[in-house]
């Protein structure tokens, strides 16, 4: 309760104290695993070392106890998001076998064995939780990341995973710039198209400023060039380059790019103060 209120009043140090000091005094392990979760969270909230959130998380999880299904996944969701990826696998089963209702935890494990090349696996996990929750479009997404993955002879399967992950509006940009590229790899061009102005259409709407990051002008830049849409790939190339803030060498790359595409237009006093810019790199 002491470390309830010290987050209320969002006191970092006061509050991770009071829950260290929770746990000294526990008595028996439902409350010691209460109070690890606890700390875990304030942890995890207050930006604490992932490896020190983790630690917490882990001897919750090793109390032998049924941890709550959200701790679980918090700490999957953790462990993925540091690239611990085969600890991350270990936590999501876990979950399947606490939870075998969780579509989330069959997502999860799903994630880790995609993300492991571990492709068979990743399907069958997938699948199982499309057949618990076959409304969920980041399931539906993954898959069609699956799918593309696996090469040309699936990608028709991705196109009808992909179409039912945005008609559940799927809106996760990382993972919609993901299947972008996946799609580039495989000439699938319109798609890739489609899929990365949707990814820069959610960063721009969930920013203050409108901001949309350089990697995904950059990615609709080349994905526009492939189109051999020249004109329309040097202004979002351009925008790339005058953004000062985005990486100097995805800049100095687009600049590289920019620069051929002005030659090939035949756009010569633009192509040689874009020369300068390169040279300043």
């Amino acid at each position: 309760a002491e470390a309830l209120h010290f987050k209320f009043e969002s006191d970092a140090t006061a509050a991770i104290k009071s829950a260290e000091s929770a746990i000294a005094v526990c008595d028996n392990p439902s409350d010691e695993k209460l109070c690890w979760l606890l700390l875990s969270q304030l942890q995890e909230e207050y930006n604490l070392p992932p490896e020190e959130v983790c630690a917490s998380y882990n001897r919750a999880l090793n109390i032998g106890e049924e941890i709550p299904l959200e701790g679980i996944l918090s700490f999957a969701n953790l462990l993925i998001k540091s690239g611990r990826l085969e600890e991350a696998l270990q936590v999501a089963l876990k979950g399947c076998k606490m939870y075998t209702y969780s579509s989330s935890a069959c997502l999860f494990a799903g994630i880790c064995c995609l993300r492991l090349d571990r492709f068979a696996d990743a399907e069958d996990a997938l699948h199982e939780a499309n057949i618990l929750d076959n409304r969920n479009g980041e399931i539906w997404a993954y898959f069609g990341l699956l799918c593309l993955g696996l090469g040309g002879h699936r990608v028709e399967e991705a196109e009808k995973c992909l179409g039912q992950a945005l008609r559940l509006n799927f809106d996760n940009a990382g993972i919609l710039r993901e299947l972008a590229s996946a799609c580039m790899s495989l000439g699938k061009l319109e798609l890739a198209e489609d899929l990365i102005r949707r990814a820069i259409s959610v960063e721009s709407n969930s920013s203050e400023q409108g901001k949309v990051s350089a990697f995904s002008r950059k990615m609709l830049g080349d994905i526009l060039a492939g189109q051999n849409q020249a004109a329309t790939a040097v202004n979002e190339y351009q925008q790339v380059i005058g953004d000062e803030a985005a990486d100097t060498n995805l800049r100095q790359r687009t600049s590289e790019d920019c620069l051929t595409l002005l030659t090939k237009l035949g756009r010569r006093e633009e192509a040689i103060a874009l020369k300068q810019i390169i040279d300043s790199f």
